[in-house]
């Protein structure tokens, strides 16, 4: 496996390769907090906008570094749920109300709320791990 010093050298690497593909300003997309620095370096060498894609973690209640699922915030907001996770026994016979532990008092936090800035087709994304 590649060792980077950094994010903000793994996303000038990364550029670099997907510059070859000869994308025109591509759409780049970011998940905070650790995507961005890589989305910076990819939006800027290929000339392409930067937007942020805003998750939530869903946690189970009592281990809330388990991830049952996320949601999805912006114009096409949604609920993505963790099957793997879910499959387990531990938590596979909990009611929801007991499995969850989420923050649902909490606003969301949106800048460009996700919408595709008029002009853009979409296209095969092409995903880049955080």
């Amino acid at each position: 496996m590649q060792r980077f010093a950094g994010r903000e050298e793994a996303g000038r690497l990364l550029a670099d390769r997907l510059a070859a593909m000869g994308l025109m300003q591509p759409l780049v997309f970011a998940l905070p907090r650790g995507g961005v620095p890589v989305a910076v370096e990819l939006a800027a060498k290929l000339n392409g906008p930067l937007d942020l894609v805003l998750v939530r973690k869903i946690g189970a209640a009592g281990n809330p570094e388990v991830a049952l699922g996320a949601i999805v915030e912006g114009v096409n907001a949604q609920v993505v749920i963790n099957d793997d996770v879910m499959r387990r026994p531990k938590w596979h016979s909990l009611p929801t109300s007991e499995m969850l532990e989420f923050d649902y008092l909490s606003p969301p936090k949106s800048l460009s709320a996700g919408a595709v800035p008029s002009g853009y087709q979409c296209q095969e994304p092409n995903v880049v791990p955080k």
